[in-house]
């Protein structure tokens, strides 16, 4: 994480954020031609998750394609589910360890 990600070169560079703007422009114009609701906060963080770790980790996730069968073992999904595994932890504190003592809470997400 010592790696300079803000550098002038970097922030320059909206290709990586225009790219993902236009998939996600897409998404919601598809959902519109067919008159279906669309989750925007889900959307939102779609595109955040896309492009941030194409910004900061040069490869993406590729969060706002969809998934072979666009269950809910996509990467999205199952970040989603961790973080509030971790958010649980943190409600725990500090007795969370006694909680995951012989198992960690973490390591395996499921739904």
């Amino acid at each position: 994480m010592s790696k300079p990600f803000f550098t002038h070169d970097r922030t320059g560079n909206f290709e990586t954020f225009g790219q993902h703007a236009d998939e996600a422009i897409h998404i919601i114009r598809s959902h519109s031609q067919e008159h279906s609701p669309i989750d925007y906060q889900d959307l939102v963080f779609r595109f955040a998750m896309d492009a941030a770790t194409e910004f900061l980790f040069g490869s993406c996730v590729h969060t706002l394609s969809p998934g072979d069968d666009g269950g809910p073992d996509t990467f999205a999904s199952a970040f989603g589910r961790l973080q509030y595994r971790l958010a649980q932890r943190n409600h725990l504190t500090p007795w969370w360890p006694l909680f995951e003592m012989w198992e960690d809470k973490t390591e395996h997400v499921s739904t």
